[in-house]
């Protein structure tokens, strides 16, 4: 009875020994296709090992493509520039009387603003008649500036020194000496009392910012402007400009000296100079220098894309069992490009993903993967020279 049970064991093992080298021996000798289907293995015939051509085109022709140039303009605001010196010109009055006697002095007092742009000043009068041998006598803020004796209708001129005067309101008085003699009179008639002040502005230094959308979008930029030079600037003044703290210009712009016939500015710049967004330019002007400056723009070149007709476009769709595939990380997507056409450029974009490459050789292969997606891809092919691809084909491989 013991051996009839070890006999059945026994039967059953080596049956299942059997079963087993029957599965190997059909699986790894049996037909290619009947075994991919005991696997259940995708594939796309007998022969590719499950791979998959997503799409294969023969004799393609790249012409050449020329991509168009356009030109753009950034606004810019104007800016005054204005640190020079103006004459300013004030009547203090238009005439009044002085004289000065043992009986009484009458000396005559007024007052003048000044700010924190005075540069100089100086006044003038003129004496229409005079009474005894007495001086005029001025005084500032309580200093004596000017002591004369002048003559009937002379034309007076007192220059002031600068550290005489204050800002806010000073005090001018004028009065005529005492008289040697104490039982005459010295007097004067005096008209039209002028103040001639020389002010600066402070126009010095003008900040403007500007929107760039797209700064790699931007090529051969260039500052244009209209800039006239006041007939009041010094000679030789200078202007500095700044870009994103970058100093790009310092130096005497061209002008010609005529108000009424601006120059035009031509400035070029680097490209790196703008940037995405909010820019800033900074214009400055020396000591004594005064420009205007209009019609400020920024003028760039563009490269518009070409349009579609003139690529090679292919279409195709990647379903859900190649798309598994495109994930799984074992297979890779082999883009492959067979030309004749040795050493010329091109560019290939999947989906958005441009890419540039050269013909290497007669075959040069790329893996894809990264750029494709489910459902439906796009592959556009170009060239700045006429190119002729005798295969395009793109597979999913391993």
């Amino acid at each position: 009875m013991l051996l009839n049970k070890k006999a059945n064991a026994n039967a059953i093992i080596l049956f299942t020994i059997l079963l087993i080298v029957t599965v190997i021996i059909i699986t790894v000798f049996s037909p290619t296709d009947y075994r991919r289907a005991l696997l259940n293995e995708s594939y796309s015939n007998a022969n590719d090992y499950g791979n998959v051509v997503l799409f294969e085109a023969a004799d393609v022709v790249i012409n050449e493509t020329d991509l168009e140039e356009g030109t753009e303009s950034i606004y810019l605001h104007d800016a005054e520039l204005d640190y020079a010196a103006h004459r300013k010109e004030e009547q203090i009055s238009g005439s009044f009387e002085i004289s000065n006697s043992f009986i009484e002095d009458n000396s005559a007092k007024f007052y003048l603003n000044v700010d924190d742009s005075f540069q100089g000043m100086y006044f003038t009068f003129y004496v229409i008649s005079k009474e005894g041998n007495g001086k005029i006598n001025i005084l500032l803020n309580g200093q004596s500036i000017y002591t004369a004796s002048p003559d009937e209708g002379e034309k007076v001129n007192v220059y002031v020194p600068k550290n005489a005067l204050k800002k806010g309101d000073n005090e001018i008085v004028i009065r005529a000496t005492y008289p040697l003699n104490i039982f005459k009179e010295n007097s004067f008639s005096i008209v039209d009392l002028r103040a001639f002040l020389t002010e600066r502005n402070e126009e010095q230094r003008v900040e403007h910012t500007f929107i760039v959308e797209d700064a790699s979008e931007i090529r051969e930029p260039a500052l244009y402007a209209y800039v006239t030079k006041m007939p009041y600037s010094i000679a030789n003044s200078k202007i500095k400009i700044t870009i994103n703290e970058v100093e790009v210009f310092e130096g005497v712009p061209a002008t010609i000296n005529d108000y009424e016939t601006p120059q035009v500015f031509y400035l070029p710049l680097e490209e790196i100079y703008l940037k995405d967004g909010v820019n800033e330019i900074i214009w400055e002007v020396d000591l004594g220098g005064a420009y205007s400056v209009d019609f400020v723009k920024i003028e760039y070149e563009t490269l518009e894309e070409p349009d579609e007709e003139e690529e090679s476009v292919f279409r195709f769709n990647i379903d859900s069992d190649a798309y598994k595939k495109v994930r799984s990380k074992r297979y890779s997507c082999v883009l492959t490009f067979e030309s004749d056409d040795i050493n010329k450029m091109f560019e290939y974009n999947i989906n958005g993903n441009k890419s540039s490459a050269a013909v290497s050789s007669s075959e040069i292969s790329f893996d894809v993967c990264d750029s494709l997606r489910k459902g439906l891809n796009s592959l556009k092919v170009s060239s700045g020279e006429d190119l002729l691809f005798s295969r395009i084909k793109l597979e999913i491989k391993r």
